[in-house]
């Protein structure tokens, strides 16, 4: 399949297209780490990346599938603690690391 260049779409023009007018940057990481797993397919032309229109189409369907298929798998607190337990069990889980400031210990009395 031969790609008409004259189609192709800068993130930039991409971005304006779209009803929600994602920032280029949210597209670039479509391309790089992907939405459910699903990377956009881009052109690397002269140092810039660009898409064809029918790619975007492509991309937006395969996620809006992959979304609904994700919603309808529920996450239950049993199937938590259950990854939990298998994690801890091969020795996975690392401490939680809080930001910001320390909390206070309580007084003791």
């Amino acid at each position: 399949m031969t790609t008409d260049y004259s189609e192709l779409l800068s993130l930039s023009e991409v971005s304006r297209l779209l009803p929600s007018k994602p920032n280029p940057a949210t597209l670039w990481r479509w391309h790089k780490v992907g939405c459910y797993g699903i990377r956009l397919k881009t052109l690397l032309v002269g140092g810039r990346r660009f898409c064809e229109r029918r790619e975007i189409d492509a991309f937006i369907e395969r996620v809006t599938q992959a979304r609904e298929t994700h919603a309808s798998t529920p996450v239950t607190a049993e199937h938590t603690a259950e990854t939990h337990r298998k994690l801890a069990a091969a020795d996975l889980l690392e401490p939680i690391k809080r930001r910001g400031r320390p909390r206070k210990q309580p007084a003791s009395r």
